[in-house]
C-alpha cells in the first residue's frame, strides 16, 4: 500500500537503483501503481510481496493491523504472475488522485478508493479489495435490489414517455379547441357588430326619413300658398280690366287680412326651411377595448378553476319589475343598483340618464331624476343620501332620498369613475381607461391608490364591493379577475376561473362569500371569502341576460339583478 514518504523515496536515487536492478520479485501494491520496486518482505494474510516502505507501514492501518509479515529471508522466493496483474476491468480512475485506479471500497463510508485515498483518509476504516468482494456481490441482496430499482425506474420512465405522448395529443386538441373558441367568439362579435350596425343604420334611416318628410310637407304647403296667392292676383287683374271697381273694392276689403296671413306663413316657412346635420360618433370605449393589449381576449391557465365546495346556497327565481317609466324615450340599462330599505331599491339607468327609486312591492318607479350625463353606479350613505358616480363629467353627486333625489353636494374626481362603494366615511371609487381604485374621504382626499390586481395585471375597468370586515373585493371586467385587499391598500388574494367572463357587479353575503356578475356569459358566480373556491350559481337558462348590477336585501333574503345593454327588467331571486 502506498503511504506518505514512499513517493519521495520512489522518486529518489533508491528507486533508480532498484529499478535498474530489474529485480525478479516485485512489490505488488507498487506494481499496480506502475512502480517496479524489489520486494523486501511478504504478507501472509494478503499473500503479496512488499517493498521496504510498504513493509514498514503495512500494519499501521486498521485493516492490516494483525497481519503476519515475513522478512526478506523468510518470504517466498517466487512470485505468482497473477499477483502482479491488475484485473483488466479495474479501469476507473480516482477523481481525487490523478492517475490512480479505484481498487478498494471503504465499507464504513461506502466510498470507492484508490491506495492514496485509504492511506490519507481511511486508515481506521474497514477496507475491502474490490476483486475480493466483487464475485460474491453478483449473488447478494444488495445487487438484486439494485437491479430491481433499475427495472422499476425503467418502467416508470416508460410510463412517463407514454404520458408525454398522450399529453402531446392533448396539447394539439387543446390548441384546436382554443382556436375554435377564438373563431366562435369572433363570430359572436361579428354578429353583435352586424346587429348594432343594422340597428344604427335603421335609426339613421328613420331620422333622415323624418327629415325628408318634413321637407316634403314644407314644400307642399309652400306650393299651395304660392298658387293661392297667384289665383288671388288673377282675380284682382280681371276686375281691374273690366273696370269693376265696386267688386274690386269689396274683394280687397273682404281679404284685407290675407296679406298678414300670407306674411306669417312665409316667415314660418323660412323658419322651418333648414336641414338638420348629423355626424357619426364612434363608441370610443369599444375602440379602446379592441386596441388594448388583450384585444378580443387572452389565453389563461385553465388549472386555476374553483368549485365552491365551502359554500352552499340555494336560489330560485321570484319575480321581476319593469323599471321603464312613461317619460323614458329608450329602453333601460341598469349598471348600478343598491338596496335602500324594505321594498325599496335605487337603480341607475345609464341610457335614459336617470336615477330611479323602485318600489318592489308596488312594482313600479316612484321617484326619478334625470341628468345631462349618464350615471354609472350608486351606493347608499349613512344619512339617507345616495352617492352617484358620473364617468364623463368625472364627478360624484350626493342626492337626498327624502327630498326627492335633490342634490345636496358634489365631489370632483380625477378620472372616469365607474363604480363606488361607501364604508365608514370612506368612499372606494373605481376608474376605467386607465383603471385604478382610490380610497378617499367624503371631501375627496385620497388615502390610497391601487392600479394592479393580485396577478400583477394593470386594472382596466374595475368594480368594487366591501364587507363588514373591511375587506375590499375588486372585479375587473377586462382582466377577468377578482382581487381582495384591505382599506390600507394591501393586495391580499386573487381569483381566476375560466368560466368567469367580464366580471362586474358584486354583493357580499353574511358568511363572507361574494356573488359576482359574469356578464360575458350571462351568469352569476358564488365565490368563497378566501377566494379559493368558486362556482356558477345562475346561468342564462335561469333567465339571466347580461347581468351587470346586484342589490341584496339581507332581511328578506332577496337578490335584485340589473342588466346592462337594453333591458328594462330588474329580476328578483330568493336566497336560502
Amino acid at each position: 500500500m502506498e503511504v506518505s514518504g514512499k513517493r519521495e523515496e520512489a522518486n529518489g536515487d533508491h528507486l533508480k537503483s532498484v529499478t535498474e536492478t530489474k529485480a525478479q520479485i516485485y512489490c505488488e501494491p507498487c506494481n499496480r501503481d506502475g512502480l517496479r520496486l524489489s520486494a523486501h518482505g511478504f504478507c501472509k494474510d494478503c499473500v503479496i510481496h512488499l517493498c521496504e516502505s510498504c513493509y514498514k507501514t503495512h500494519r499501521k492501518t486498521a485493516p492490516y493491523r494483525n497481519h503476519v509479515l515475513l522478512d526478506k529471508s523468510q518470504m517466498p522466493k517466487t512470485q505468482s504472475s497473477e499477483h502482479l496483474q491488475v484485473p483488466g476491468d479495474l479501469t476507473e480512475q480516482c477523481q481525487l488522485h490523478k492517475g490512480k485506479l479505484i481498487e478498494y471500497i471503504c465499507q464504513d463510508h461506502n466510498i470507492l478508493c484508490c491506495i492514496p485515498c485509504i492511506t490519507l483518509n481511511h486508515r481506521n476504516c474497514k477496507i475491502d479489495y474490490i476483486p475480493d468482494v466483487s464475485i460474491e456481490y453478483r449473488t447478494s441482496d444488495e445487487y438484486r435490489d439494485f437491479l430491481r430499482s433499475l427495472a422499476a425506474l425503467q418502467k416508470q420512465f416508460h410510463t412517463i414517455i407514454e404520458e408525454i405522448k398522450a399529453n402531446n395529443k392533448k396539447i394539439l386538441q387543446n390548441k384546436c379547441l382554443v382556436k375554435d373558441e377564438i373563431k366562435t367568439f369572433r363570430k359572436e362579435i361579428n354578429n353583435i357588430l352586424n346587429e348594432l350596425e343594422r340597428s344604427l343604420e335603421k335609426h339613421a334611416d328613420d331620422i333622415f326619413t323624418k327629415e325628408s318628410a318634413r321637407m316634403k310637407s314644407l314644400a307642399s304647403n309652400s306650393v299651395k300658398l304660392e298658387k293661392d296667392i297667384e289665383q288671388f292676383q288673377n282675380d284682382i287683374s280681371k276686375l281691374e280690366m273690366a273696370n269693376q271697381f265696386n267688386a274690386l273694392y269689396i274683394l280687397s276689403k273682404e281679404n284685407k287680412e290675407i296679406i298678414q296671413s300670407y306674411t306669417s306663413a312665409e316667415k314660418q316657412a323660412h323658419k322651418d326651411n333648414y336641414v338638420n346635420s348629423f355626424v357619426f360618433t364612434p363608441n370610443v370605449n369599444l375602440k379602446e377595448i379592441l386596441e388594448s393589449e388583450t384585444g378580443i381576449g387572452e389565453l389563461q391557465n385553465s388549472d386555476i378553476v374553483g368549485t365552491c365546495k365551502s359554500v352552499t346556497l340555494h336560489i330560485k327565481y321570484s319575480d321581476e319589475i319593469n323599471i321603464k317609466s312613461p317619460s323614458d324615450e329608450r329602453s333601460c340599462s341598469i349598471p348600478g343598483a343598491v338596496f335602500i330599505t324594505m321594498h325599496c331599491v335605487a337603480v341607475v339607468d345609464s341610457i335614459n340618464c336617470a336615477v330611479k327609486i323602485v318600489d318592489t312591492k308596488m312594482k313600479k318607479v316612484t321617484v326619478e331624476r334625470r341628468f345631462h350625463d349618464s350615471p354609472t353606479h350608486l351606493d347608499l350613505l349613512a344619512n339617507e343620501t345616495l352617492a352617484v358616480s358620473f364617468s364623463i363629467k368625472r364627478k360624484i353627486l350626493f342626492l337626498s332620498i327624502p327630498n326627492g333625489l335633490s342634490e345636496v353636494g358634489s365631489l370632483k374626481v380625477d378620472g372616469r369613475c365607474k363604480d363606488l362603494v361607501y364604508h365608514d366615511n370612506r368612499i372606494i371609487v373605481t376608474f376605467e381607461w386607465p383603471g385604478k381604485v382610490q380610497i378617499m374621504d367624503l371631501d375627496g382626499h385620497v388615502y390610497q391608490t391601487i392600479g394592479k390586481d393580485f396577478f400583477g395585471n394593470e386594472l382596466k375597468s374595475p368594480c368594487v364591493v366591501i364587507d363588514v370586515k373591511k375587506n375590499i373585493y375588486i372585479s375587473d371586467w377586462q382582466m377577468c379577475t377578482v382581487t381582495k385587499m384591505n382599506l390600507n391598500g394591501e393586495v391580499l388574494k386573487g381569483y381566476k376561473d375560466k368560466r368567469l367572463r367580464a366580471p362586474c357587479g358584486m354583493v357580499v353575503l353574511d358568511d363572507g362569500s361574494i356573488l359576482v356578475c359574469s356578464s360575458g356569459n350571462h351568469s352569476i358566480h358564488l365565490i368563497s371569502e378566501n377566494l379559493k373556491n368558486g362556482g356558477v350559481l345562475l346561468e342564462e337558462k335561469d333567465g339571466l341576460l347580461n347581468p351587470w348590477s346586484l342589490a341584496l336585501d339581507k332581511v328578506q333574503n332577496k337578490l335584485y339583478v340589473g342588466s346592462c345593454g337594453t333591458c328594462n327588467i330588474l329580476k328578483i331571486y330568493d336566497l336560502n
